[in-house]
Parts: C-alpha cells; sequence; structure tokens
C-alpha cells in the first residue's frame, strides 16, 4: 500500500494583479485639491509652499503642472 500524503493547504499570493501601472484619478481633481491657487488660499497651504521651497523640491505645487505635449 502506498504511504498517505498529506495535501498542502492552498496558499493565497498577495499580489495586487488587477491593478494597473499609474494611480487612479483625473488631473483636474488632483489640481483642485494641492494646486497652486488652492495652496495659496489658505494658512497651511501657504506653509506647504515654505517647506517645499525649503527642501529645494524642483516642483513645488505638482498638480498644477501641464503636461509637455499639450494636454491640459
Amino acid at each position: 500500500m502506498a504511504p498517505f500524503r498529506r495535501a498542502m493547504p492552498a496558499v493565497e499570493c498577495n499580489r495586487k494583479k488587477g491593478l494597473g501601472g499609474t494611480l487612479s484619478g483625473t488631473r483636474r481633481a488632483s489640481a483642485r485639491t494641492s494646486g497652486w491657487r488652492t495652496r495659496n488660499k489658505s494658512v497651511s497651504g501657504k506653509k506647504v509652499i515654505a517647506a517645499r521651497r525649503k527642501k529645494g523640491r524642483h516642483t513645488i505645487a505638482p498638480a498644477s503642472i501641464r503636461k509637455a505635449n499639450g494636454k491640459k
């Protein structure tokens, strides 16, 4: 008689296969929440801009930058 073999338990993979390569959301929505004009309206937003300038960031408000190929 063959020796008793125990079945291996099914292990789920944690990789998120359904996600795409880029972040979701629209450029307009991100510009409305974290764009240059929105940051300048509030005191805390001006602190964010000052902190990014102090740190030496090349782009101070990344959401307000347009693409180079003419898209908004």
